[in-house]
């Protein structure tokens, strides 16, 4: 079960991380895994694509 935990930011307005590498993916979520913090990497690009799916990410659940 360590795959499940209950949502932290519920009823509060969710915290996002952004990093423009991959690389550094494991070393944020490490840090900020614990916290319910989501970790977005933008890879250096930004194609609409992807955007879409970071908008989809931050809007889930109706919350901002």
């Amino acid at each position: 079960m360590d795959w499940f935990a209950p949502d932290r930011t519920e009823g509060q307005h969710p915290v996002y991380v952004a990093a423009e590498k991959d690389t550094l993916r494991q070393m944020f979520t490490t840090w900020f895994a614990e916290y319910g913090i989501t970790v977005l990497v933008v890879r250096g690009f930004a194609s609409q694509s992807y955007a879409e799916v970071v908008h989809r990410r931050t809007t889930r659940h109706g919350r901002a």
